[in-house]
Formats: structure tokens, C-alpha cells, sequence
């Protein structure tokens, strides 16, 4: 088994997540990408997700490596959009992995785990969204087997955002 957990955030957790957030903002800024800024995703969004129980921190050795949000709450915008099929869904949301972390397969175990959340759940779909201009995202998602199903436009924002779906094997 590889060293490292992951588990529900606590309040006590959102300092470390607030530092990933800085520095993923910086190199998202530096890349051109608006997905993330200092308005959002802001210490009161995760404050959220730590009271609904959908931030999910992955740990090794006391140190927060990344975290995911895992939840079933759709943005207003994905009603427009042409997913492959139409059932409930985990929506993955606020996804990062801390830069002195990457490389050692954390997205991939936050991913997985969110695939596990879902099963868990007897839920077989999975929804999430990435800015045009983050490339890694997306090349993560599509290795991962997710087939992108739209494109949409936040307000306020300038640039558009690419939808991503997953189907999950049903067990047998």
C-alpha cells in the first residue's frame, strides 16, 4: 500500500489548503489561466465544503498534499450542457495538488478516491469542469476517462470553461 491517507477536511486543515490555493493561483496566473484568483475558490468556499463534508485532504507524514471536493451539487451553468447521459452524479469541484507534491501521484489517488466516493454512493457518473487554458487538466482528466461534453462560459469570466463527464463500469 502506497504511504499517505486520505480523509474528510477538518477546520483545522484550511490554512494548509489556503497555501496550495496561493500557489496554484500564481502558476495559473503565470500560464494565462483565470480559472482561480483571489476571489475564487476563497477560504469561505472551503469553509463550506469542510461543513457539508465534501473537502477531502490527502495526507503524508502531517503534510496536506492536495485535496478534491466531491459533492452532488451542480453549477447552474451544466444545465445547458450535453453530458452523455442524464443521472446522478458526483460533481468533483476546487482540485489541486500542492507543487512540491506533484509528480508522486496524489491527483491520481484523489481522483480515484472521488471515483470511490461515488461507487459508494450506487452512483456510476462523474461531472467536472477546467478552464480552456489549463492544459494539464484536461490531459489529466482525459487519461483519467473522461470524454469532454461541452463548453461553457462563467459570468464574470472571460474565457470558457470545458465540461468533462466519466461513466463508471456498473459492478456486476
Amino acid at each position: 500500500m502506497k504511504p499517505g491517507t486520505i480523509r474528510r477536511a477538518v477546520p483545522q486543515d484550511l490554512d494548509a489548503v489556503m497555501a496550495i490555493v496561493a500557489e496554484t493561483i500564481v502558476e495559473m496566473q503565470f500560464y494565462g489561466n483565470e480559472q482561480w484568483n483571489t476571489d475564487y475558490p476563497n477560504r469561505e468556499r472551503f469553509s463550506q465544503d469542510i461543513t457539508n463534508q465534501s473537502l477531502y485532504v490527502a495526507t503524508e507524514g502531517g503534510e496536506i498534499c492536495g485535496f478534491i471536493t466531491v459533492d452532488n451539487i451542480e453549477p447552474e451553468e451544466y444545465s445547458g450542457q450535453p453530458w452523455r447521459i442524464y443521472s446522478p452524479c458526483k460533481v468533483i469541484h476546487r482540485f489541486a495538488v500542492a507543487s512540491n507534491r506533484r509528480g508522486q501521484g496524489w491527483a491520481s489517488r484523489l481522483e480515484t478516491y472521488a471515483v470511490g466516493l461515488a461507487r459508494e454512493s450506487w452512483i456510476h457518473y462523474l461531472k467536472t469542469d477546467t478552464h480552456c487554458t489549463n492544459l494539464e487538466m484536461q490531459h489529466f482528466l482525459e487519461h483519467k476517462g473522461y470524454g469532454r461534453a461541452g463548453t461553457m462560459r462563467l459570468p464574470g469570466r472571460s474565457q470558457d470553461y470545458y465540461c468533462y463527464d466519466k461513466i463508471l463500469a456498473i459492478p456486476t
